[in-house]
């Protein structure tokens, strides 16, 4: 769905999850991707909004100082490890970062990759289209792998894209982490999946041959 923006006043899509009746935010996309099942539907809300300040603001990006999108690698991977489910060797397996235009205190910066981190390789699937994220990469024992998705804005929401490489003959689940119950919850095997993140927030997905997709404990 190819949706028009108009640069000082962008529109913000938001997804409704009827799950938990609430409108999720993913971004201010000029194109949102999307399934629909047999006899199913999606609902979307556009609103249009003023573009962010990029004056400080006080309290807000004060604490913003301290947020560190890879405590949320570490989080995951405690997690995982709990759950006995990681692979033998050191973990997360990468960690890489798309480049970033805003700082995690939403303001603007040079476009770039942040410091010290490193870029996707090409060949990495899934591949992230959209979103200033950061990527950390876990193997687990039955082949799968998880990819928790740290929003590098502490500010700010972000909507993501990600590609994954999928073969016909050999598709690809996707997982998705519920990080309230700590419960997958299976999507499909999907070209591309559109996500919200929150400021300061995490997703996490998983990906696994179609034939393995025993839920984890």
């Amino acid at each position: 769905m190819a949706i028009g923006q108009d640069k000082k006043s962008p529109r913000v899509v938001s997804q409704f999850n009827r799950k938990t009746a609430e409108w999720e935010p993913l971004g201010a996309l000029a194109q949102v991707n999307f399934a629909i099942p047999p006899a199913d539907a999606r609902v979307f809300r556009f609103e249009r909004v003023k573009p962010l300040s990029a004056k400080p603001t006080g309290d807000g990006r004060d604490a913003a100082v301290d947020y560190d999108p890879h405590d949320h690698i570490r989080r995951i991977g405690k997690l995982l490890g709990e759950q006995k489910l990681l692979a033998d060797g050191k973990q997360p397996v990468a960690v890489y970062s798309t480049m970033t235009s805003r700082s995690k205190e939403n303001r603007d910066k040079e476009p770039g990759l942040p410091q010290g981190s490193a870029a996707f390789p090409e060949d990495f699937s899934p591949q992230i289209k959209q979103g200033e994220l950061l990527a950390g990469v876990f193997q687990l024992k039955d082949g799968a792998q998880v990819v928790c998705l740290a929003n590098h804005n502490a500010l700010a929401w972000q909507g993501g894209l990600l590609v994954p490489t999928q073969d016909k003959a050999k598709p690809t689940m996707i997982w998705e982490l519920d990080q309230k119950t700590n419960q997958w919850a299976k999507l499909g095997t999907w070209q591309d999946v559109n996500f919200p993140v929150p400021p300061a927030g995490s997703a996490v997905f998983k990906f696994s041959p179609a034939s393995s997709t025993r839920q984890p404990k």
